[in-house]
């Protein structure tokens, strides 16, 4: 959250002086409720991204107008999605660039493709008009900015397929997803695909994931 902060500062402040706006959105580090050790480590690691996220930054501002933290909403069939977007960048012609930062392992295009959905439902809540004093605005560009210590850190890496038409079937595999769970013979698996999501589940421990891999190292 600290990290989104310091970005949006960035994403916001003067577009003639990008170097100064960075050093300012970096100060936030400064007062953060961190310890010392990790406040250092994220200076230093801007300090490193700074050529990068500059170089880039600049082409961003001269295709649009950045918008940030920009809540959406976007109901159908009694359910409601909401989204807080990260970066939205208003462009000429009615037209948006959607930006999502990440400090970890970016998703890769197949991964989009199969569960990784937030940009492309981000995307269709865009284009539905669903995001706070935007209006209706056609999705051009998806794109992740790699905040990250390994190659590629600074830059956005974007999604190469078409953002209309991953907008359109993220939003339509949704509905039919809740239409499914809505049966009540639908069984709530904990980790729909625990092979390629590593991340924790909020019911992991319902679920007794621990005790899951105990048995797996048990296993000749």
């Amino acid at each position: 959250m600290i990290l989104h902060d310091v970005m949006a500062r960035f994403a916001t402040g003067d577009a003639s002086d990008l170097a100064a706006a960075l050093a300012d959105a970096a100060a936030l580090l400064d007062d953060a409720p961190l310890p010392p050790a990790l406040r250092r480590l994220w200076r230093a690691r801007l300090d490193r991204l700074a050529p990068t996220l500059l170089r880039e930054e600049a082409h961003r501002r001269a295709l649009g107008a950045p918008r940030v933290e920009v809540k959406g909403v976007l109901a159908a069939s009694g359910f409601t999605l909401t989204a807080r977007a990260d970066r939205i960048d208003l462009r000429a012609g009615g037209r948006a660039a959607l930006y999502d930062y990440k400090t970890g392992a970016i998703p890769s295009d197949p991964q989009i493709q199969a569960f990784a959905k937030q940009l492309p439902l981000e995307a269709a809540i865009a284009q539905a008009g669903g995001y706070e004093g935007l209006g209706a605005v056609a999705v051009v560009e998806m794109a992740h900015v790699s905040l990250g210590g390994g190659k590629g850190a600074g830059a956005a890496k974007p999604v190469k397929d078409d953002p209309a038409a991953l907008a359109a079937e993220a939003w339509a595999g949704l509905l039919r997803l809740m239409a499914a769970y809505a049966r009540p013979d639908t069984g709530y698996p904990a980790r729909a695909r625990p092979k390629h999501i590593a991340y924790a589940s909020d019911y992991d421990h319902l679920a007794r994931y621990g005790e899951w891999e105990d048995g797996d190292m048990a296993q000749p």
